[in-house]
């Protein structure tokens, strides 16, 4: 297991903002919708819920990149196979893992097969042993031979993902013991090669049976067409690459913002092929004019196209019908992300409003020369400041490059007076980027401001280059761009223009990179240039702490030399001092950090450290839970420590932490919960400052929830909501070590309230106030629990910064204390019951995502039926039991619907046939009626068979219609053919049968009942509505059967 541990840091360390990304089908489809980076990502298919994978993403886009996928599983604990047994796995949706090594170009488990120990001095029993039957997910099985003898073996393809273990002998002492690594899965960027085109094509969708037409395209090309959709009327809609982050319809049309598409990545676009909208990356929706469904696709564009829909996947993209190609390449070059040429990078971005400006496509590289360093200086002042770099009358061109240690800075701050005023000014703070832009008339008008802001996940303070830009377009529009996101500066987005600096200017524009006058500085500065800029607010934004390149104004880039050389005469009293906290030039660590740590200066000084122990730049361990050692950052080494009684009141659980005058700047602490449900709050640990003050502490609930909470005003209070406090459910039976980390912020202000903590449970976070102690003391709460039960603590470390408002000493320094060797060095040999503390899954603490990886699950008892289809299919046992079962349920309840049914027509029969018997008796009249016998033409008077029915009259003329004759003057009526040819001699019982008369004749029989006697039957006619004429038919022209 400890061999594997950097795959997992490595993913770990390389997580960026995944927080809003859509479900798609697998690691493969994220890796073609643009996201590049490792991380954790929702995978969902169709009607299946969402399940997160660790993906791991090439770094180059060719085709032949792999994509991998890796998922965890129970097995990796290891089992003693003692009979057969189920392995669950952390993907725990096993339609999705099905697919996920369905899909896969290859996939990879190793098994480690481990014999049974003998005891000292007992011979091996001779081979062989009993063996064992592994079944993998797909239903591949590999037998593990008796003769087998210790060692690892790997399983490829099908029978990669162990799913059951069935031993030849149950309870043998001799069984294996048998372990398994990560299942990885491999997959091709590019499935098929008939997919991957360099050149155009077209595709004909008039056969797809589904809802959109999908494929993928690279390019780091701007202002081309991007495809043309065809329409079944005739029509043609052109699509656009416009000004890299933007997609247009090239009719004047407001274009689509996107983010920045030709970068060299790929990305996924979709067709509606109702001719509605496309799409890119599963982003918002570009409406498409009203043309009618779309018969065909024709793309072609300066990169590469690849073929992801599924009828063209299905098919190995060799549909000739389908798939029309031009063979005539389309991109002959090298594209810029894999260009790995020592100068500048050749490719730029928003050549519409910079000249050169370089694009994210380009790998950053130091050493450029024109870097410079700025820092915090209690003392100095520290910005870049450009004259004349602003008007009203020329759009707005602004950008810099960047990299900070720190969680908030200003970087860009500008004002202008000329025909008309305004300011603009970009800055960041927390995991929150923000551009303001105010313009008004003159002094007494309004000022009306408008922003827009962009987040990251893991915030900007972490150390690497990362470029914004600010500019106008030919229609006043403003954007803001962060690396490969966009947002366009509206009136309606929440900023706070309090945040903004302004100046005294009167006339002319300055500009001011990475900092502003905002202190009080005597002496060294002159009073002319602080009468016009010096703003001493608190509230507003710190200089930036770091190094900045790639300088633009007005569109064109900046002699950051030229402008320091300026800077210094026309500010400082004497310039020959240079009396700023800025140097050209942006150090870096003697060694490479790992990835997610911060290369940090030591002490808060441009000059290197004579006479300190430590060197001028070095790696913050502390970002990743790690420590320095020597000069690299390395793991926990101390044993962990048990919560059970027994261990901890061995010794004692109160520790003493050296007080520091520098800054606590986080707390970390990795823990394995109980796994028992506690009955009342558990507190776990608490950290104290001066006494018993409580600073902070980690508590567990009944209902599951790890809580931290902050300086509770009362001992028995324990809080679980913000902003006191930050909680997360944990299921108890989750053996995975869990995360919590405490982290100061940079506040805006003085005022309490402004002052905070980030706190993180695995990933989750929260903001909780910050009480401004000074933490003293730490203790460990015991647990009464079952033995090995109690959970451990893993780690436990602090983290301290300089007081960058404090002067440069030997002590201001930044420094990682490993609080838990301390604790096991002053607690010597303890007794401990926990061998091992809980499962290590550091993609558990990725942060920014919507759903964590889950528990690994258990090997539990053999369940063939939950994940597996049954041998002999549904022709197996229990296919037939649960048929039968099924059949049964259903047959009971189609029969109770039919009893119901039933009761409720025959009680509203009941309740409605009489009176309606009564109503057409009431308001009907009698009528002739004339029968004709079924055996010859002679008629007979209906007395023959109903001998006591009174005074019944026979015609044996049959009706007509209006058209031939006219009703008769006493308006007698006649019954149609189909009821004349009813011959009542077939009835013994005329009284128990009904005479069923067409519903358009107006006609009714009341027949005898039991209450009513067979001398009240009779046949009637219900009266007609007054909107009939006298003379209209009873009965209809067509003569229906009654």
């Amino acid at each position: 297991m400890r061999e594997r541990l950097p795959l997992f840091l490595l993913l770990l360390s390389a997580v960026t903002a995944t927080r809003h990304v859509l479900p798609r089908r697998s690691c493969r489809d994220h890796y073609l919708a643009g996201h590049n980076e490792n991380g954790v990502y929702p995978i969902k298919l169709h009607k299946t819920h969402t399940a997160s994978v660790a993906c791991r993403m090439p770094f180059k886009g060719a085709p032949q990149a792999i994509v991998t996928t890796v998922i965890r599983s129970a097995l990796e604990r290891g089992v003693r196979v003692t009979d057969a047994r189920t392995v669950q796995w952390q993907l725990d949706d096993f339609t999705i893992l099905r697919d996920v090594l369905e899909r896969s170009t290859s996939c990879k488990q190793t098994i480690h097969v481990n014999r049974t120990a003998r005891e000292p001095g007992q011979e091996k029993a001779p081979l062989p042993e009993p063996g064992v039957m592994l079944h993998s997910i797909l239903g591949e099985t590999t037998y593990i031979k008796g003769d087998q003898e210790s060692g690892s073996m790997e399983l490829y393809g099908r029978a990669a993902g162990v799913l059951h273990i069935v031993p030849d002998e149950i309870d043998s002492n001799l069984n294996p013991y048998i372990i398994a690594s990560e299942l990885v899965c491999e997959e091709f960027v590019s499935k098929y090669d008939e997919c991957f085109i360099n050149g155009g094509v077209q595709i004909d969708t008039t056969g797809s049976s589904h809802a959109h037409f999908r494929f993928a395209f690279r390019t780091d090309a701007s202002n081309q067409p991007l495809l043309t959709v065809h329409h079944e009327g005739g029509a043609r809609t052109v699509v656009e690459l416009s000004n890299d982050f933007f997609l247009s319809l090239g009719d004047g049309a407001k274009p689509l913002l996107f983010g920045h598409v030709s970068d060299g990545k790929w990305h996924t676009t979709q067709v509606a092929l109702d001719g509605s909208h496309i799409s890119l990356d599963g982003g918002e929706k570009l409406q498409l004019p009203l043309n009618g469904p779309v018969k065909q696709v024709s793309i072609r564009i300066d990169g590469f196209i690849m073929l992801t829909d599924p009828m063209d996947e299905a098919e190995a993209c060799i549909d000739s019908k389908r798939i029309s190609r031009d063979p005539q390449p389309s991109h002959t070059r090298d594209f810029c992300a894999n260009s790995d040429r020592e100068d500048s990078c050749e490719c730029t971005m928003l050549d519409d409003h910079f000249r050169l400006l370089p694009s994210t496509s380009c790998v950053h590289k130091d050493g450029t020369g024109n870097e410079f360093t700025l820092l915090r200086d209690p003392e100095l002042l520290s910005f870049l400041m450009l004259t004349d770099s602003l008007s009203s009358s020329e759009p707005l061109a602004l950008s810099l490059t960047f990299k900070s240690d720190s969680d908030s800075g200003l970087l860009l701050f500008g004002e202008w007076r000329d025909s008309t005023w305004g300011r603009v000014q970009v800055h960041y703070h927390g995991d929150k980027l923000t551009a303001s832009h105010c313009t008004q008339q003159d002094e007494n008008s309004i000022e009306i401001c408008r922003g827009c802001s962009i987040d990251r996940t893991n915030g900007y303070g972490t150390d690497t280059w990362t470029r914004v830009t600010t500019f106008a377009d030919h229609n006043g529009q403003l954007f803001l761009t962060v690396d490969s996101e966009i947002c366009q500066l509206g009136a309606k987005e929440e900023y706070d223009t309090a945040e903004m600096y302004k100046t005294l200017l009167t006339r002319g524009s300055v500009l001011f990179v990475g900092g502003m006058f905002n202190k009080k500085v005597d002496g060294i500065y002159r009073d002319d240039f602080k009468a016009k800029f010096f703003e001493n607010t608190r509230e507003k934004l710190p200089s930036l702490r770091g190094c900045v390149k790639d300088v633009f104004a007005r569109g064109s880039r900046v002699d950051v030399h030229k402008a320091f050389d300026d800077q210094f005469a026309t500010t400082l009293i004497n310039p020959s001092e240079k009396l700023y906290a800025a140097t050209m030039g942006c150090n870096n660590c003697s060694f490479q950090c790992p990835i997610g740590s911060r290369c940090r200066r030591t002490v808060n000084s441009l000059k290197p450290n004579e006479g300190y122990d430590q060197p001028m730049m070095k790696c913050d361990c502390a970002d990743l839970e790690m420590y320095e050692d020597r000069g690299s950052c390395v793991k926990q080494s101390a044993a962990p420590i048990s919560l059970d009684r027994n261990s901890l009141t061995a010794y004692r659980g109160v520790f003493g932490v050296r007080r520091k005058e520098d800054v606590l700047s986080k707390i970390w602490i990795k823990l394995k919960l109980p796994s028992h449900p506690v009955e009342n709050i558990t507190p776990l640990i608490h950290f104290f400052s001066h006494g018993n003050i409580v600073l902070f502490r980690i508590f567990i609930t009944p209902e599951g929830l790890l809580v931290v909470q902050v300086h509770p005003h009362h001992g028995e209070d324990y809080e679980t909501m913000e902003p006191r406090a930050a909680s997360k459910f944990i299921d108890p039976s989750d053996d995975r070590i869990h995360l919590i980390t405490i982290e100061k912020k940079t506040p805006l202000g003085t005022h309490p309230s402004r002052r905070f903590y980030d706190v993180y449970i695995d990933g989750k976070r929260f903001s909780i106030t910050d009480p401004s102690m000074t933490l003293t003391t730490i203790e460990f709460n015991l647990v009464a629990s079952p033995e090995g039960q109690a959970g451990c603590v893993s780690d436990l470390g602090l983290s301290f910064d300089f007081d960058e408002h404090r002067a440069v000493d030997k002590n201001n320094t930044i420094e990682t204390v490993n609080v838990l060797r301390q604790m096991t060095y002053e607690m010597g040999t303890v007794p401990s019951h926990e061998n091992t503390c809980g499962v290590l899954d550091p993609l558990l603490w990725t942060r920014g995502v919507s759903a964590s990886l889950g528990p690994l699950g258990h090997v539990i008892d053999h369940k063939p039926d939950v994940y597996e289809k049954q041998a002999g299919g549904p022709l197996s046992p229990s296919w037939l039991l649960y048929s039968i079962i099924l059949t049964i349920i259903l047959a009971l309840l189609l029969l109770l619907c039919i009893v119901i049914y039933l009761c409720c027509l025959r009680k509203k029969t009941r309740k409605n046939s009489f009176d309606d018997r009564e109503q057409m008796l009431r308001d009907s009249p009698d009528v002739p009626v004339t029968y004709r016998s079924a055996y010859g033409p002679s008629y007979e008077p209906i007395e023959a068979f109903y001998p006591n029915l009174p005074n019944i009259q026979c015609n044996p003329n049959p009706i007509q219609s209006n058209s031939s004759s006219e009703s008769s003057s006493d308006d007698t009526s006649m019954i149609s053919d189909s009821i004349d040819r009813t011959n009542f001699s077939d009835y013994d019982e005329p009284k128990l049968h009904k005479v069923k008369v067409d519903r358009e004749s107006m006609i009714s029989f009341v027949e005898p009942s039991a209450d009513r006697p067979v001398q009240e039957a009779h046949i009637i006619v219900r009266s007609p509505t007054p909107n009939y004429q006298n003379n209209a038919p009873i009965v209809r022209d067509d003569q229906s059967d009654l």
